[in-house]
């Protein structure tokens, strides 16, 4: 039998999934990785541990004696995107990459925002994104401002994924949905040169690498070193992989215009699949390459999903196992007796479907008669108001596919089914990103013909949630409040924060 791997390099832990080419999840393998936060909102990575878990989990997989080296046929890759991965002449790493969630280049897109009107916009319709921190280019800026010397003769600037695969394949080379984030002009697939030129870093442009990939293009084979890291046979192709959050649309059949998927993990990602001939870049707040040519994705990555529930499970539930909580509150009306959450829990605010770094979570409609458990199911809801938020005045059309940790609970599937009045369609497996991956890594090898034939035959519809109706009207009326009370909140949001920097 042969198989394929795709690789999935996340934030907080990687993944190594062995599929058979039929689609079916055989063996998953996961490391953690460190992300290493300081400065109030700095956040890196040590590239080499990075690495390091990659090739362990590959090689657990080898090891488990399923799959023989001589038949796996191919490696993918989904990675993080945005930050800066930068590597030295010789290929090493020149200090710990920035990361998707870092805002240390916060003040360069306010001044952007508030002082060069010309400069944002030119951004927005070169990219199809606003400035937003995380983007590699605001970091860039940032870099180039504040520590110059990082920049030397023969360094590259890298995507996560793009790191992992040169250590694989010893080829330098950046990917296409990837750079379509903030570094390329998303129209032509070129660098922009008039928009760094225009944001004073065009000298910057020598850093990043000279080869673009598509997602599905071989990008080389397993060097010896990487054979030796990994157990892969030498020359083993390895495709160029995509985004993480654009390998997942592959990894559960997203792939024709107006389809909808939204991931429930650490982020929760809500993405709209779009024509490149019609899209017009510089209305939505990001846009970025489909693995699939001709499609571009309506991008919506809140900053925290889960993240909500791990705080409420230290703070407010008196249990961490979610079939309790389930138990506790599934009898709770929709609309939790008129509380609002606002899902706003991280330190770094919210970047979509708005831009605010000081956004911050909050409750509203408290009062004597609310439970603890009417609070748990408010944020629920109140990250299901958030994809409905996404989707508000977009071109979605249809179902939304559901994946990422929260999308295994079929509560709360059915709650953003009841919330956005779509109905959600969970598939078989759990790894869709490694699924996408795999896919690519297929589609490379010329073992599925393109992604539409891979994706039909690969991604199997396991259930679905269809809105209730009498909820459905519940829900209309209190996202009316959800929406109105967080644009309310866009100026106090900004006095908070001056207060906390004032006296704290």
């Amino acid at each position: 039998m042969k198989y394929l791997i795709g690789l999935d390099v996340g934030t907080s832990n990687v993944k190594a999934v062995l599929f058979d080419i039929e689609g079916n999840e055989v063996l998953v393998k996961s490391k953690p990785t460190d992300v290493i936060v300081f400065n109030h909102n700095w956040q890196e990575q040590d590239m080499n541990q990075v690495y390091d878990q990659c090739a362990e989990c590959i090689k657990g997989i080898v090891n488990s004696g399923i799959a023989k080296p001589e038949d796996i046929i191919a490696v993918g890759l989904s990675g993080q995107g945005e930050g800066v991965w930068m590597i030295d002449k010789d290929g090493k790493p020149v200090k710990r990459a920035s990361l998707w969630s870092d805002g240390r280049s916060s003040g360069i897109v306010d001044r952007i925002l508030k002082d060069d009107p010309d400069l944002a916009q030119l951004i927005f319709s070169t990219t199809g994104t606003q400035p937003l921190p995380p983007a590699t280019m605001m970091q860039l800026m940032w870099y180039n401002e504040n520590t110059p010397e990082v920049f030397q003769n023969g360094n590259v600037v890298l995507n996560c994924k793009d790191w992992v695969r040169y250590r694989l394949t010893g080829n330098v080379a950046m990917e296409i949905t990837d750079a379509s984030i903030s570094t390329l002009d998303s129209k032509t697939g070129d660098w922009p040169v008039e928009m760094f030129n225009a944001a004073g870093i065009g000298h910057l442009l020598q850093y990043l690498p000279k080869t673009m990939l598509k997602s599905y293009d071989n990008a080389g084979g397993i060097t010896e070193y990487a054979s030796m890291d990994t157990g892969l046979l030498v020359g083993t192709p390895v495709a160029a992989g995509a985004l993480d959050v654009t390998a997942t649309m592959v990894g559960v059949n997203a792939v024709n215009e107006g389809e909808i998927y939204s991931i429930l993990g650490t982020t929760c990602c809500t993405g709209v699949v779009c024509d490149m001939k019609t899209t017009e870049l510089g209305k939505d707040l990001r846009h970025v390459r489909h693995p699939k040519d001709g499609l571009y994705i309506n991008l919506m990555p809140t900053m925290a999903g889960t993240p909500n529930l791990d705080w409420v499970l230290e703070n407010i539930s008196d249990t961490s196992d979610f079939s309790e909580i389930e138990k506790h509150i599934k009898d709770i009306p929709a609309g939790s007796g008129g509380i609002v959450y606002h899902p706003y829990i991280t330190p770094a605010g919210e970047r979509s479907p708005f831009y605010n770094p000081d956004a911050r979570a909050g409750f509203f409609g408290l009062s004597i008669h609310s439970s603890r458990w009417h609070m748990v199911k408010a944020v629920y809801e109140g990250i299901a108001y958030s994809i409905k938020d996404c989707l508000y005045d977009t071109e979605g059309k249809g179902n939304i596919y559901l994946a990422g940790g929260g999308s295994k609970s079929n509560m709360w599937s059915q709650i953003i089914a009841d919330v956005t009045g779509r109905t959600v369609v969970l598939s078989e497996g759990t790894e869709f990103g490694a699924k996408g991956a795999a896919i690519l890594a297929g589609v490379c090898v010329g073992i599925y013909d393109d992604i539409n034939e891979a994706a039909a035959k690969l991604c199997r519809v396991k259930s679905s949630c269809t809105p209730t109706p009498a909820n459905t009207a519940i829900y209309d009326e209190l996202y009316k409040i959800y929406r109105a009370s967080r644009i309310a909140n866009m100026d106090l949001w900004h006095q908070r924060e001056a207060i906390m920097r004032k006296f704290f």
